[in-house]
């Protein structure tokens, strides 16, 4: 669904032998239109069921709930990703689960652009001693493109080895990074 979609603010900052990449959820009048329909919702629902009170406490809360997951990228914190040219770092700020995972960047590979499905957000993946970690959420395309391109600017050596491939054959001997110094 193209309305629970969160837009994001990107914020790169480049300095020789490091990029750092901070990505912010921004607001969205939408989300807060559907959560402001559901407290309505609820006391409609409060008001008008004839039900014992313990029932319309528990639709009222599982309104609540659903509005709440609706809302949930609106209370999240920011993510920052930061390349340099020996480690590879993520911290997410959220409110109940912050997160953060640093790996030796000579153990990342296969840096590239997941697009998920239809109406869901772009975001970046590697593969990290075989195992996939995804980050940056919430990205469009081209915000996830700017990123790789600053990062090959950035970081030349180290980004042709993110993008570089386990398997060389099919694609791999045939792929061409650009240098864009």
């Amino acid at each position: 669904m193209k309305f629970k979609r969160a837009r994001c603010k990107v914020e790169v900052l480049s300095a020789p032998g490091l990029l750092r990449v901070t990505i912010t959820p921004q607001f969205s009048v939408i989300l807060v239109a559907v959560a402001a329909m559901g407290i309505a919702m609820c006391a409609v629902v409060w008001t008008t069921t004839p039900a014992p009170t313990y029932q319309r406490a528990i639709l009222c809360g599982l309104i609540g709930v659903f509005m709440s997951s609706l809302i949930w990228n609106e209370l999240t914190g920011s993510e920052e990703i930061e390349f340099s040219r020996d480690r590879f770092a993520v911290r997410r700020t959220r409110p109940l689960s912050p997160k953060m995972f640093e790996f030796p960047l000579t153990a990342c590979m296969q840096m590239e652009l997941h697009s998920p499905g239809e109406g869901e957000s772009e975001k970046l993946r590697c593969s990290v001693r075989g195992d996939r970690v995804t980050f940056g959420e919430d990205l469009t395309e081209d915000q996830a493109i700017n990123i790789l391109v600053e990062l090959q600017r950035a970081l030349p050596n180290e980004a042709d080895h993110l993008f570089a491939s386990r398997d060389i054959a099919p694609f791999g001997k045939h792929f061409t990074t650009l240098k864009l110094n």
